[in-house]
């Protein structure tokens, strides 16, 4: 499958990530009560949003479950709390990219990455190898990066900002998609859209709802082509019942954010 299969009419690619959430003990990480949970999620939300990330293995039945207008996007690589960043991917057993094409969707890769780290040159090489067996199959790579510290001590912002444009820019050539996160100002977001030869997303690596709204105003603003909806619907949700949380403020959620990157979309150049 193609990008325009996740892109909105308006342009903008809102894709919900129905993986990690469930990954991290925020929910029951019982099988049956996640794969439950995914599926009400996927039902409810889809709706509302251009394309969804899931997992082959918790609620891969959801994908029957997902809006008619919605694309699919599927995980290649295991993200849980252990994950190591500086191993390479673990990917799901039985699991590939011609998996992923039987089903009709991009496949998706999160991938730990720093432009300095040791194992940075293999890293690479894992990208290129799957970008070449998408390309042989014929569907498109949303790339996830996640950018970490080379040590115990925290990045400055400066830092932070070289580190993550030098990692754009390793990988610009390896995938169709790029998933960010916000570099911390509108100047460091149009930095990103100059520097990429494909389009890119923001997604929620922040502390608060309202802190992320205001981050998709100006990564969208700055040429973000949008965003990666994720963690930041559930908070709160361990305070309400699932099914009553994802029909209120989880779906109120996506759709203001949703509403916010088609509203505040660049035009194209």
């Amino acid at each position: 499958m193609q990008l325009g299969s996740i892109t909105d009419k308006s342009g903008a690619v809102t894709l919900l990530n129905l993986t990690s959430v469930f990954n991290q003990g925020e929910i029951d990480r019982d099988k049956p009560t996640v794969s439950t949970q995914v599926e009400q999620a996927c039902g409810n939300l889809t709706t509302h949003v251009s394309g969804v990330i899931l997992e082959p293995i918790n609620g891969f039945e959801a994908i029957e479950k997902k809006a008619a207008g919605c694309g699919l996007v599927l995980s290649l690589a295991q993200t849980k709390e252990e994950t190591s960043p500086i191993e390479l991917p673990v990917y799901y057993p039985n699991w590939g990219v011609e998996f992923v094409r039987q089903n009709y969707g991009l496949a998706h890769l999160k991938l730990f990455y720093h432009p300095q780290e040791e194992l940075g040159a293999d890293k690479l090489q894992v990208v290129a190898e799957i970008y070449d067996h998408c390309l042989y199959e014929g569907i498109e790579l949303v790339l996830e990066l996640s950018l970490f510290a080379l040590d115990d001590k925290k990045n400055t912002l400066e830092q932070f900002q070289e580190s993550q444009l030098l990692a754009a820019q390793d990988m610009r050539d390896k995938c169709h998609l790029m998933v960010l996160e916000y570099p911390h100002s509108a100047l460091a977001c149009a930095t990103l859209t100059a520097q990429l030869d494909v389009p890119w997303l923001l997604i929620d690596r922040t502390p608060t709802y309202s802190e992320f709204k205001e981050q998709v105003r100006t990564a969208m603003e700055s040429g973000a082509k949008g965003v990666v909806i994720g963690d930041v619907v559930w908070q709160g949700v361990e305070e309400e019942e699932f099914e009553k949380f994802c029909n209120t403020t989880a779906r109120d959620r996506v759709i203001e954010i949703a509403r916010i990157a088609q509203e505040n979309m660049a035009p194209a150049k």
